[in-house]
């Protein structure tokens, strides 16, 4: 007969919390960087002026990021500017 041991292995729950703490300031720096290098194409003239980039990719990725509905996101939109 074989005996089943199961292996549990230690958390470092001190290191676990800060990183939980911190990682939405860190998602945060790394989507501004991401953002303040996109570039929004030319208005060719015609209808109205288009949303930046910047400004799309901040709110698509806030969003899924935080699972928050639009307006939720839109007062984060000023950081960014």
């Amino acid at each position: 007969m074989t005996e089943t041991v199961k292996i549990t292995y230690g958390q470092n729950w001190s290191a676990y919390n800060a990183a939980q703490d911190h990682e939405r300031e860190h998602v945060e720096l790394l989507l501004r960087d991401v953002c303040r290098t996109s570039v929004t194409p030319p208005h060719p003239g015609r209808g109205p002026k288009p949303i930046l980039l910047a400004d799309l990719v901040y709110g698509m990725a806030t969003k899924v990021y935080t699972a928050m509905y639009e307006l939720g996101v839109e007062p984060k939109l000023a950081e960014v500017r």
